[in-house]
């Protein structure tokens, strides 16, 4: 056996595209408790039951190859050939199109369907096709997912590519065609809040009071638990309930004048509303976006295994049972200041958190379970955690939600609110990325012209992406605004006169956003710049084909491409940032790539840098030994704390005011039996004008741009003079342009 690298780069290489489609499945065997079933046929299907009180839902594994393909276990060569359109991300609009596969298999009628895991099972006559349809009626929405390997690979060790749900299976004399979409099409189709019944009312009077409504049929209304209250309206007021009856007909836990209402009686017959509601109770701030958009997944049936996971380099410090809500943390000042986490399997919320503790824990929401843990189990949080947490932290939403509503435009437009892009990925999961440079550390493929197909390429200038003003209404005071200013309460508005002019574009290009989760101007302000930076000038979409060895390519990676059709001013090609916004794989070991210029150049924005240093001993005056304890961590893009390697000998720290010349730089060698340390020795101290002072055991010891190493300096923001200047050299003047927090 071989790895899949390795079979990449093989010339005689023979790809394999395995389709495994996972339809309904009886667990019991026919006729062995608790089946009762006896004589006729049993196919393991509901459709097929002839003992529906004990039929217990499960899921069996078709799986099948392309002709010619070696054999896999289990697996039949039918597969003829694949058609995708891949999910494609539509950057300047904000919108990412729902992938979509059609599969071409062949007809077999020696095939004959035999539930091979079975005891008990007999083999159909005629063709394969057929005979699935007839067993399996329901399939649509079940589960399919493609995979890629190579012959003398284990199949286990195939990629996925693609993982969605069946939409449609055709079958005729040539053979069956399936036709599938990925999750987002899932979401996408689910409309919530769904409207209630005109004949589903309030049964009995609710008193102003009341903790329990008793309705016509409470199997309208959305399940709800403590873990995920659901909301619901009568009139003017917003009613929170935790529990559902359908037996009592009642929704009980009812949280009264929720979201900014008041609490008043309702009485029998008036009408119910089911609505959604994000933001504080009392609808005075709002919420974390990862709360809202896990949430609205949750509801469209896109369960929590299919969000795609980041480890920002936060583990556990002690073992869990299924019952704790405080969790000791080595890492926690990488997380969120509250937010939702994911350990093995289990996802939780958490309220608060320092860097060794997240306490206010709810255990198992979104439908998973609380288990025990072991101790270092890595602590992950979503994509969208992890890149709003880096990009513009604290950020808060809310939103009410009135009109029944396709769940895909509610995430639509909260992405747009957070400049990001939500996409399911080759893995299948769904991915949240918003439109930024890439930080340092970040690892950017770079491909060179011998890397693309010959003649492949194609450019699209695209000039409709470019803006010469933004226009971004937001802070809407009541639910369901739409795309209509008049209901909205602000604008914000950023534009270019420059560009504007006669002797330029000569015109405006306005690029309007309507940002109905968007409640305050700083937020605003945040997307208003960044839209009008990303889009000042036009992006263009680059589309070329490459061999399957550079199948490692996924949607949302970042590229830096040099092609002969995008010049400079000397009419060099240059350098560029791009983005991969679509990616189809074609038959005959080819991929076409779709990648849009991402406008950021060779652009690099610094990080918050970690914690400083402090001092490990008290110095005097005149000590030029300067022992600094810099933490044990590590974080985002490499080493979460200070090391030798951060300093510049000739460079300078500050402690207070005092500024010092680093003179010799030295790890300290105890490390790891301590907390690591680093050594300065021969130092110079109150350089640059500023007196030698005594300082403290613990007193913060900040690097300087001068003292940084160019690692560093490229790695973490600095901040500048008055110019926006730094100084590089140690001498006391700025003298190199600083670096700007994106």
């Amino acid at each position: 056996m071989t790895t899949m690298a390795a079979a990449r780069a093989d010339a005689s290489r023979q790809l394999i595209r395995l389709v495994i489609l996972k339809l309904d499945q009886c667990g019991n065997e026919y006729g062995v408790a608790p089946c009762t079933a006896s004589g006729g046929r049993c196919a393991y299907t509901w459709p097929t039951c002839k003992d529906t009180a004990n039929y217990t839902q499960s899921t069996y594994n078709y799986k099948f190859t392309n002709r010619g393909a070696p054999s896999l276990l289990g697996a039949l060569p039918l597969l003829l050939k694949f058609d995708p359109l891949g999910s494609r991300i539509l950057q300047d609009k904000f919108e990412v199109s729902a992938g979509e596969w059609r599969l071409k298999f062949a007809p077999d009628t020696a095939a004959p369907l035999v539930c091979v895991n079975k005891t008990t099972s007999e083999a159909d006559v005629g063709s394969f096709w057929p005979n699935l349809i007839a067993r399996n009626p329901n399939y649509q929405g079940r589960m399919i997912k493609v995979y890629e390997g190579y012959a003398g690979v284990l199949e286990a060790d195939f990629e996925l590519m693609f993982s969605g749900t069946i939409e449609n299976i055709t079958v005729s004399r040539d053979g069956a065609e399936i036709m599938a979409r990925d999750l987002l099409y899932k979401a996408k189709e689910a409309k919530l809040p769904a409207k209630i019944d005109e004949s589903n009312t309030v049964y009995v009077t609710l008193a102003i009071g009341g903790a329990t409504l008793e309705v016509v049929d409470a199997a309208g209304f959305l399940d709800a638990s403590a873990k995920h209250p659901r909301i619901i309206k009568i009139e003017s007021e917003y009613i929170t309930y935790t529990g559902r009856n359908t037996t009592l007909n009642t929704l009980t836990g009812l949280g009264r004048g929720a979201y900014g209402t008041s609490a008043a009686q309702h009485v029998a017959g008036l009408a119910i509303a089911q609505v959604l509601a994000y933001g504080n109770a009392a609808f005075t701030a709002g919420i974390a976006p990862d709360l809202i958009l896990y949430d609205l997944l949750y509801l469209s049936g896109i369960g929590a295994g299919y969000w795609e996971v980041a480890d920002d380099g936060c583990v556990l410090n002690e073992a869990l049972d299924n019952s704790e809500t405080a969790f000791d943390v080595t890492g926690g000042n990488y997380l969120p200041d509250a937010g939702v986490i994911r350990i093995d399997d289990e996802w939780c919320a958490y309220t608060t958190r320092t860097d060794t503790l997240l306490s206010g824990i709810v255990r198992g929401v979104w439908g998973t379970t609380a288990v025990a843990h072991d101790t270092a189990a890595i602590v992950y949080i979503s994509t969208c955690s992890s890149e709003v947490n880096r990009w513009h932290a604290g950020a808060t939403f809310r939103r009410k939600v009135e009109k029944e509503t396709s769940i895909g435009e509610l995430v639509k437009t909260l992405a747009a609110d957070n400049m990001a892009d939500v996409f399911v990925n080759e893995s299948g999961k769904i991915a949240f990325s918003i439109q930024a440079p890439p930080v340092i550390g970040t690892d950017v493929s770079a491909l060179t012209r011998d890397d693309h197909w010959r003649n492949s390429r194609k450019v699209n200038f695209y000039d409709e992406s470019r803006c010469t003003r933004v226009y971004l209404f937001h802070s809407a005071p009541l639910p369901d605004p739409g795309e209509t200013p008049e209901n909205y309460g602000a604008l914000r508005v950023y534009y270019d006169a420059d560009a504007e002019a006669a002797v330029n574009y000569g015109k405006a290009q306005i690029k309007t956003r309507y940002c109905p989760w968007i409640y305050q101007a700083a937020e605003a302000n945040w997307l208003a710049v960044k839209l009008f930076n990303r889009y000042k000038k036009a992006c263009p979409i680059l589309t070329f084909s490459l061999e399957t060895y550079y199948a490692s390519i996924r949607l949302g990676d970042l590229l830096r491409l040099i092609v002969p059709e995008i010049v400079g001013e000397t009419g060099a090609a240059v350098s560029k940032l791009y983005k991969v916004t679509c990616r189809d794989p074609k038959e005959d070991n080819e991929i076409v790539v779709e990648a849009t210029d991402t406008g950021y150049g060779d652009d690099r924005y610094g990080l918050i840098a970690p914690a400083m240093g402090t001092l490990v001993t008290a110095i005097d005056n005149d000590d030029t030994f300067i022992y600094i304890e810099v933490g044990d961590t590590v974080g985002i893009g490499g080493s979460g704390r200070l090391t030798a390697a951060d300093f510049r000998t000739g460079g300078q720290i500050r402690i207070g005011d005092e500024k010092i010349t680093i003179g010799e730089i030295y790890d300290d060698v105890v490390w790891p039996l301590s907390t690591p340390k680093v050594a300065l020795l021969t130092c110079v101290r109150g350089a640059l004008g500023t007196t030698p002072d005594s300082h403290e055991v613990g007193d913060q010891v900040l690097i300087l741009y001068s003292g940084a190493s160019d690692d560093f300096r490229r790695r973490y923001a600095f901040i500048g003079d008055s110019d926006n200047l730094l100084d590089s050299d140690g001498d006391g003047t700025a003298d190199e342009a600083g670096y700007v927090i994106f």
